[in-house]
């Protein structure tokens, strides 16, 4: 944890292990800070690398979301390497990292890498496909301990707390009415269960050792999240647009607003993504993606992300 007192976040994780003097132990560390993560990764002989800022809107100053990937990603890899204990670490890269400007007419695999010197590259993509590529080249190097990366999707699914994120706010927002129209854009998603096990086969199977692994179920439109939205929330009161934004009002906007570039970039792309070491290596059967969103959705209502309408009737019951 980057604050052992940030009872938000460590309150949800003491919850999930009710036995935490026993079954969980919590240490402070900070990515840009490498001697901190010698004593997390002390004794251990997995290590999943999680953590790694994704940004709600494009900073002012790249390095902000570039160096902490990066830097935090080797400064693990390192205490790793040097504690001794280390048999594999499993990374959480992203498909960001491959699937770059959506210039690929085919669909895309393990094989292909984002482009960071291709035009329209955000700091995220630029930070997820540069950490990974950092990783692959320290353990090439070093050959200090075993690599296993997952490769995720846009990650949506029910919260096990009541901090907001990137995936959040997008189903937030969009139940809420706040977006006048909708972006035409092809988004990749996996469910944020099928994620936690990807991580788990990726870190015990033999196989998935030295490999990537694309974690995606269903590639849809912006406009197929907001539909299943619609039917399941319009009966209880909530008002989903399904209108689409032509091509030309967000090219306009774009000039006001940077983090539009790259929105307009992909504008109308249609994506496709090979996972078959999903199913077929890690053993993962992909949750339907209507119950993600549903899911979801009512995990961001009953958590007060967003309001109660006056039809509202929990229908809630997703087993973690």
């Amino acid at each position: 944890m980057r604050n052992l007192k940030d009872d938000k976040k460590i309150r949800p994780l003491k919850e999930l292990a009710p036995k935490s003097d026993q079954h969980l132990e919590l240490v402070e560390a900070d990515l840009l800070k490498p001697e901190s993560w010698i004593n997390a990764v002390h004794g251990c002989r997995y290590v999943i690398h999680m953590a790694s800022p994704f940004p709600l809107k494009e900073p002012q100053n790249p390095d902000q979301i570039i160096k902490p990937a990066i830097e935090g990603t080797l400064n693990v890899l390192r205490a790793c390497a040097k504690v001794g204990t280390v048999k594999r670490v499993v990374l959480t890269s992203s498909i960001a990292a491959v699937t770059g400007d959506l210039s690929k007419q085919s669909a895309y695999d393990e094989g292909d890498w984002t482009d960071t010197k291709a035009p329209n590259m955000t700091s995220y993509l630029k930070s997820k496909t540069m950490a990974e590529q950092a990783a692959w080249d320290f353990v090439r190097e070093t050959k200090a301990f075993e690599l296993a990366v997952v490769n995720p999707g846009l990650v949506l699914g029910p919260l096990l707390h009541n901090c907001s994120g990137a995936s959040v706010e997008l189903l937030r927002r969009t139940l809420n009415h706040d977006f006048p129209m909708l972006p035409k854009l092809h988004l990749s998603i996996v469910d944020v269960r099928d994620v936690a096990l990807g991580h788990l086969r990726a870190m015990t199977l033999p196989e998935a050792n030295g490999k990537r692994h694309l974690l995606v179920n269903r590639t849809v439109w912006f406009k197929d999240l907001a539909t299943i939205l619609d039917n399941e929330f319009r009966p209880q009161g909530y008002d989903v647009t399904l209108r689409e934004a032509p091509y030309v009002i967000m090219k306009v906007r774009s000039f006001f607003d940077k983090g539009l570039h790259s929105i307009v970039a992909d504008y109308g792309k249609q994506l496709k993504v090979d996972s078959g070491r999903m199913i077929n290596v890690l053993g993962i059967n992909p949750i339907d993606l209507n119950r993600t969103v549903v899911d979801m959705a009512y995990s961001l209502i009953e958590r007060g992300f967003v309001k109660k309408a006056a039809n509202y009737k929990s229908q809630y019951k997703s087993k973690l």
